[in-house]
């Protein structure tokens, strides 16, 4: 983060107040308090919520007026996906350009893509995906790159992805590749199997469904191979740092990567499962507080066209089995505009 002790922390006005806000948000949010400030939670009902041990009172947000607005420098949108629509046009009517957003996945509903000209007014737009930024990411790459084992190959989410964030998750593992297309289909074990293919020559491969219980990753370098699975063979290990009852960081065979005392402030206790996963509720958690420090950094947080893109892409492989990236299928290709503009308006949403 930046060492600019002078600046003031940037004022956030949280929209929602669901498990998403008090589990995840609130917490990541109070682990930068020099970053960032809970100046008000708002939402279609005025209640009271407790988060990380203290209640915090819920405004009504019709009573949202522009003098309220200009004290704000960060709104962050987490209501139910039917509802989103219908928030940003309640925003749309203040000004908006002196604001930043970030906004909850998938952003919007297929049907709803006609509405994204919602998110214009908006100083910057970006997407809370906080598997592009689990905390065990960085030291698989670096114990890979340690070892020389030159690019990513092929990624496995064995019952560890789910939907659109898998997506994320993949397209973060292959960074720099273009996803060239994609299929779902019954795995011969009785699951089903998600298979992404890349332009650089990378295959990622979820089994579903999530089961973080079960739940295990393998990565295929051209050198070598990380596993968290519990008898990793030839591999190396990607494993949690365990001290005590606390996780305080990841390693991969012996590189180890530890996490902030903040950060490791927000790793829970593990749930279910003996690898990464256990702690995916924790990870996520310092995957937020890390999306919120690039923010404050200047960086900015998870693209909206990417979390647009994961979103049609997870469309298309429910619905239809496959998925090819064209002018039609891309949430910004040329002729998807106009097309998810009049199936907005044949939704009547």
């Amino acid at each position: 983060m930046s060492s600019d002790s002078t600046r003031a922390p940037k004022r956030v006005l949280v929209i929602g107040s669901g498990q998403r806000v008090r589990e995840a948000a609130l917490p990541a949010l109070a682990s930068l308090p020099e970053a960032f400030e809970l100046a008000e939670i708002r939402s279609r009902k005025p209640k009271t919520i407790e988060s990380g041990g203290r209640e915090h009172e819920v405004l009504p947000l019709e009573g949202l007026d522009q003098a309220t607005l200009d004290g704000f420098d960060l709104i962050y949108l987490v209501v139910k996906k039917p509802a989103v629509p219908l928030v940003l046009r309640q925003l749309g009517a203040l000004n908006l350009a002196r604001v930043d957003l970030l906004i909850e996945t998938p952003v919007l509903l297929t049907k709803h893509l006609g509405h994204r000209k919602l998110l214009r007014p908006f100083r910057n737009v970006w997407v809370s995906e906080d598997c592009s930024t689990l905390p065990w990411i960085d030291v698989a790459f670096a114990a890979a790159e340690r070892a020389g084992w030159g690019s990513l190959q092929r990624a496995l989410l064995d019952r560890s992805g789910y939907a659109y964030h898998g997506v994320a998750l993949l397209r973060t593992l292959f960074a720099g590749q273009r996803l060239t297309g994609a299929g779902r289909k019954p795995d011969a074990s009785g699951l089903r199997r998600r298979t992404y293919r890349y332009s650089g020559g990378g295959v990622g491969e979820v089994l579903e469904p999530r089961d973080y219980g079960v739940g295990a990753l393998d990565l295929e370098f051209a050198g070598g191979r990380i596993t968290d699975r519990p008898e990793p063979g030839d591999a190396l290990q990607l494993a949690p740092i365990v001290e005590g009852d606390a996780c305080v960081g990841f390693r991969a065979g012996d590189l180890e990567g530890h996490l902030s005392p903040a950060e490791a402030a927000l790793m829970g206790t593990p749930k279910g499962s003996s690898g990464v996963w256990a702690w995916m509720d924790g990870a996520k958690r310092v995957g937020f507080h890390r999306l919120l420090a690039a923010i404050a950094d200047g960086r900015g947080a998870y693209s909206v066209d990417d979390a647009l893109d994961d979103a049609l892409i997870d469309y298309h492989l429910e619905r239809l089995g496959r998925y090819r990236p064209n002018p039609l299928t891309s949430a910004g290709g040329s002729l998807s505009g106009p097309l998810y503009g009049l199936l907005t308006r044949v939704a009547g949403r």
